[in-house]
């Protein structure tokens, strides 16, 4: 059953963090962009963020993720890749074809974080950056 109200939509943002958090530990997620990853960890997500916005191209990137090199020399040995891009139809393209470049890299990715968020959220919001609003909006009064 889908959230309802912006309360049940907040509990189902916290259970997924939490979910992500115990569940996804030695993974990496990437995002499309600075805010996305800003807002990740405002809402509580403690997994190690990359986002896209490095110059590089997806294949550049996941191989450089995947050997460590330049600029992910200190990021760390990971198990999976985590694609969250937003769920709109351009972050639907660029998930798309995240997930061949790492299947041709044989690096294993989930989409199905992105999926649930985006079923989660999809009344409120359209974007990752803009999960932190909600919190926002809910718990700071306005002016």
């Amino acid at each position: 059953m889908l959230p309802r109200s912006k309360e049940e939509i907040l509990e189902g943002i916290s259970d997924w963090v939490e979910r992500l958090n115990e569940d996804c530990g030695d993974s990496i997620i990437i995002v499309e962009g600075v805010k996305d990853k800003e807002a990740l960890m405002k809402i509580g997500v403690t997994l190690r963020i990359v986002h896209l916005n490095t110059g590089m191209s997806l294949l550049s990137l996941l191989e450089a993720l995947k050997m460590f090199k330049r600029p992910f020399q200190n990021i760390g040995p990971f198990d999976r890749v985590i694609i969250l891009t937003d769920w709109d139809r351009t972050g639907g393209r660029l998930a798309f074809k995240l997930k061949g470049s790492c299947r041709s890299l044989d690096l294993d990715c989930d989409l199905d974080r992105r999926q649930e968020l985006s079923r989660l959220t999809r009344k409120w919001v359209s974007d990752v950056e803009s999960l932190d609003s909600l919190y926002i909006d809910t718990f700071i009064p306005p002016g």
